[in-house]
């Protein structure tokens, strides 16, 4: 056997142990992160799924794992027998924890309340669970705006827009959450700037809220 054949057979036993040693790396990490950690199971999507997708389809493409207790939704589904004969109302992004929020008997029918009404435009937001008020929010639902930005030392919050209607909600295994919303021009352009240059916070509204009182407010009056 020549000198040639010896360094490749060498190169591939280095490369394979290496790739051994980097899974048994990340195998550990995972571990220690989830050490102390009441687990629990959780089923995540592996495949983007259309909306309209049956049940059968959508247990093909789903995996079993478990996350932290303080990591999963409140409204997962903990066993595939509650979706039978349901069908996704929205399309289900890989990643995703699986939420029985996402079916119905009518599928993607019975989500046309959070369709994009004439005129308005979407816009989404990555929020941790805080600022997304939580599991409260979904589709269907109206917020309030609020955007916190800094000028110098300043720092200044007002809400920029009210009685916004939600129109999809994605949640993710680390608790937080993407949300998009359905805004006018203007909003869009406020929404951004303040997602891009400060911060964001949603508040849940309904048809008896007051909506007066939205003017700015300057963090250091606070404790004046």
């Amino acid at each position: 056997m020549n000198s040639r054949v010896i360094a490749a057979i060498a190169a591939a036993v280095l490369a394979i142990i290496g790739i051994g040693a980097v899974v048994a790396y990340a195998a550990s990490a995972k571990s220690r992160a989830f050490d102390g950690a009441e687990l629990v199971e959780a089923y995540r999507v592996v495949s983007d799924l259309d909306a309209n997708a049956d049940s059968a389809t959508v247990a093909d493409n789903v995996e079993l794992v478990k996350l932290p207790n303080a990591a999963v939704a409140k409204n997962r589904v903990t066993d595939l027998k509650d979706i039978e004969g349901l069908k996704t109302t929205v399309p289900l992004v890989a990643g995703e924890q699986l939420l029985s929020t996402r079916f119905d008997k009518e599928g993607a029918k019975a989500a046309s309340g959070a369709k994009l009404p004439d005129g308005l435009q979407e816009i989404s937001l990555s929020l941790d669970a805080a600022a997304g008020v939580g599991e409260r929010i979904d589709e269907n639902v109206r917020v309030g705006v609020i955007a916190t930005v800094e000028k110098g030392e300043d720092k200044r919050s007002r809400m920029i827009a009210q009685n916004v209607l939600v129109t999809h909600v994605k949640s993710n295994e680390d608790n937080s959450m993407v949300v998009t919303l359905g805004v006018t021009t203007s909003q869009a352009t406020q929404v951004a700037a303040a997602a891009q240059f400060g911060q964001v916070r949603l508040t849940i509204q309904n048809d008896k809220t007051k909506r007066d009182g939205a003017s700015a407010v300057d963090a250091g009056n606070l404790v004046k």
